[in-house]
């Protein structure tokens, strides 16, 4: 989950709950420990605060994730009962590769695996950067999926999301697996994705007119 939707699925928490709850120091413990243990020892966690998270129905702490080259994640602590929230393996490996991403960036070098291959989180960025330029900014590039082949490639899933719309998939662009370049959508599939994605709009707001 990005750092964006978590903070839009939260809000401050009372003041008379927060003498109820862990405190931030014993908090950032836990989360360090989790880190350390988990995600890399070399990471921070940093800049904690309480909130009531609407997704998970309780109070949390969270904190953010920083490796040496920025943030790259949040980390949260439930503050009723101490335990962190358990990130997938899939974040975890988010993370560590967005830490790689920066280092490679500050060495003017591709982000790429022991295999050779560029990392997938930055495939996916490379992907959403295309779709915004291509369809809008309300598109971008989800889940890759590595495909071996020639030349190999990282596919992603195209989704949609504007405000209250969405997200909802759209359709799937790929990725050359070897040097980040996207395999431009040709002219019928952009047509594709976009009458696609205005169906789905106007059956949307059609089912919540009826609701």
């Amino acid at each position: 989950m990005s750092i964006q939707t978590l903070a839009a699925e939260t809000k401050p928490m009372t003041t008379a709950l927060a003498s109820l709850l862990l405190n931030e120091n014993d908090a950032a413990c836990l989360a360090k420990a989790y880190a350390a243990k988990n995600i890399d020892p070399a990471f921070q966690v940093l800049n904690g605060a309480r909130y009531y998270n609407k997704i998970l129905g309780c109070e949390i702490w969270r904190f953010y994730m920083c490796s040496a080259h920025g943030p790259i994640g949040l980390l949260q602590i439930d503050a009723h009962s101490g335990k962190v929230v358990a990130l997938s393996a899939r974040e975890i490996q988010t993370m560590q590769e967005r830490s790689a991403i920066g280092a490679a960036r500050e060495q003017k070098v591709l982000p790429k695996s022991e295999d050779g291959f560029v990392l997938s989180e930055y495939a996916r960025r490379c992907a959403t950067a295309y779709l915004s330029d291509t369809l809008s900014l309300f598109f971008g590039a989800i889940e890759p999926v590595f495909v071996p082949g020639n030349p190999p490639r990282w596919r992603v899933t195209i989704e949609f999301k504007m405000y209250e719309v969405g997200p909802f998939p759209v359709g799937m662009i790929d990725i050359d697996a070897h040097n980040g370049d996207v395999l431009p959508l040709t002219d019928s599939q952009i047509k594709q994705i976009q009458e696609r994605t205005s169906a789905i709009i106007g059956y949307q707001k059609s089912a919540a007119t009826r609701g």
